[in-house]
């Protein structure tokens, strides 16, 4: 019973939360249409970005507290994305070309390779797990 009482209690503080986060975003819009000034919403949009990232590890942290086992899960999941930000970094061309705005190094070229390459690679991997679910699907039945 005291589990119940502890999810109502832990919904009604982020609803409270969320509702005062949304207050907040609102009057920061109000703000930049009537000065016209975009600090204010660029500056709140880190803050969100921030409170996400903490979130988002606490929530990690939690998940694996309460549950050991899965620490193996996401530790093959953190190793295959290293695996693929390996491979992207080696596919990844230094080559600096003459279209390129001056003043851009190699290491930052390479980077903006390595990122979009991750981004091919997750996206077949991810176009793969769907057709190979709705084979195995298909298959199954």
């Amino acid at each position: 019973m005291k589990l119940l009482t502890t999810s109502k209690m832990s919904g009604r503080i982020s609803t409270i939360v969320l509702a005062a986060l949304s207050l907040i975003g609102i009057i920061t819009l109000i703000m930049e249409f009537a000065a016209e000034n975009h600090d204010a919403m660029l500056y709140y949009c880190y803050f969100l970005f921030g409170l996400a990232i903490l979130g988002t590890i606490a929530g990690a942290v939690i998940g694996m507290i309460n549950n050991p086992a899965s620490i193996k899960g996401s530790f093959i999941g953190v190793l295959g994305l290293a695996v693929i930000l390996g491979i992207s970094y080696g596919m990844a061309s230094p080559e600096v070309l003459e279209s390129y705005p001056e003043g851009i190094s190699e290491s930052e070229i390479r980077f903006s390779g390595m990122g979009l390459y991750a981004l091919y690679i997750t996206f077949i991997g991810a176009v793969g797990a769907i057709v190979f679910s709705s084979v195995y699907g298909l298959i199954r039945k």
